[in-house]
């Protein structure tokens, strides 16, 4: 497969894939095992090549043209007088190339007990080599970034998959459907990068550290040791529900200074954990349904609770006589930020009625429902995350990965509908 995108050496890509299963429960060994009506082991191996590319802020030139020494307009005052010349926007890449994923995913199919149980487990390593990423340069090359292929990232993992006929009956049946997934994400290699620490706003230069043997993207900074006690601020009662900015952090070596060998991984904007439950209701003419959704141990850097708690007041400013000033930092350097963004939410609900038949015919319907929904109508978050939406993330470069500024709130929506045919 040819992109031309890429380098004129390296537009194609070789990506085989194999696969091999075995189904078990027709063997002479298990085929008076009542119980069991399915058994597969499975096992695939494959690679798979991933062309997208992202320069931050987005520049669809450069992302079109990668390869190349592109030029722009741009205007200059020479002499007195304005005058157009050309400027280059990036540095070219001849050697870009795709990047590549390996993958090999073991797992089993089964179906229990006249296929009342369901389901399916998987493990899975995936090694994803020569990243596409628009990385940090010495501003003298008159750049900030660009786009190289560098490092290996591990993600590995298991997910599981339940189905259930709980009762199935001519007029009541339930039947439930369970799956979660549990992934670890690591940077293998990141060549002369590794250590890497990036931020995203200059004005609020929070950290990230791109370190092997660790998550991409993980939290960087200070950590708290107390907040700067009431009597020392300017005024802590104004605004109502404000919040000083600063924090006293650790000392982390004990050598009585704080600077950047006491700064240390604060988190990892990855979940451990994601699922859902899913039940299905039909009694006579009537259905129902609810899904609930969760996701746990993934964390932010909730930038917003500048805003929220008023951290630019100075009347929250600590004063001159504060004590150990020197162990004093802003609060957005620190974990003060580093929120849990582990949430459960009710998904969706939904009830609806069928019209019979008999009735639909007297007047020209083949078919009618009636049902009523709800989205988002429960919506639970840990109790230190301040924001508005622990899933709400801004775009930034793959090395900063979970900011969010409070996030979009999770809106709840009731739906009444009917659906026909003739």
């Amino acid at each position: 497969m040819g992109l031309q995108f890429f380098g004129p050496n390296n537009k194609y890509g070789f990506f085989p894939a194999a696969s091999v299963g075995w189904n078990i429960h027709k063997e002479n060994f298990l085929e008076d095992i009542d119980a069991i009506n399915t058994l597969k082991f499975r096992v695939s191996y494959g690679i798979t090549g991933n062309k997208d590319l992202r320069t931050f802020p987005r520049n669809n030139q450069i992302e079109s043209y990668p390869y190349l020494a592109l030029l722009e307009t741009s205007t200059a005052i020479f002499n007195g007088s304005a005058i157009t010349g050309i400027n280059p926007i990036n540095i070219s890449n001849p050697d870009l190339r795709w990047e590549k994923s390996i993958e090999f995913n073991p797992g089993v199919d089964f179906g229990l007990f006249n296929n009342v149980l369901t389901g399916s487990v998987d493990y899975y390593i995936k090694t994803s080599k020569d990243l596409i990423i628009d990385n940090p340069i010495s501003t003298t090359t008159g750049f900030a970034s660009s786009l190289i292929n560098i490092g290996e990232l591990e993600n590995k993992g298991i997910e599981l998959e339940l189905r259930s006929r709980n009762i199935n009956q001519e007029n009541f049946k339930w039947s439930s459907t369970f799956i979660s997934s549990h992934n670890k994400n690591t940077l293998i290699d990141f060549a002369d990068s590794n250590g890497q620490i990036q931020n995203v706003d200059s004005k609020r230069a929070a950290e990230w550290i791109n370190q092997v043997g660790n998550p991409i993207s993980s939290f960087y900074g200070w950590v708290v040791d107390t907040e700067i006690p009431l009597e020392y601020l300017s005024n802590p009662y104004h605004p109502i529900g404000a919040q000083a900015q600063d924090v006293y952090v650790r000392d982390l070596n004990g050598d009585g200074l704080i600077d950047d060998d006491d700064k240390t991984i604060l988190g990892s904007p990855y979940p451990d954990l994601v699922w859902s439950f899913a039940n299905d209701f039909k009694i006579g003419d009537v259905d129902f349904s609810f899904m609930f959704q969760g996701s746990h141990g993934a964390e932010v850097r909730n930038m917003g609770d500048q805003y929220i708690f008023n951290h630019f007041n100075s009347a929250q400013d600590f004063i001159s006589s504060t004590p150990n000033q020197e162990f004093i930092k802003q609060k957005i350097f620190t974990n003060s930020i580093i929120q849990d963004a582990s949430y459960i939410a009710l998904r969706n609900v939904n009830i609806g009625y069928n019209f019979k038949e008999d009735l639909l015919g007297r007047v020209g319907l083949t078919k009618g429902r009636i049902y009523l929904s709800g989205q988002n109508l429960m919506y639970l978050t840990a109790d230190n995350y301040t924001g508005f939406n622990p899933e709400s993330i801004n775009t930034t470069k793959p090395g900063t990965y979970g900011y969010q500024r409070a996030g979009s709130p999770v809106f709840s929506t009731v739906s009444l509908g009917v659906n026909i045919e003739f």
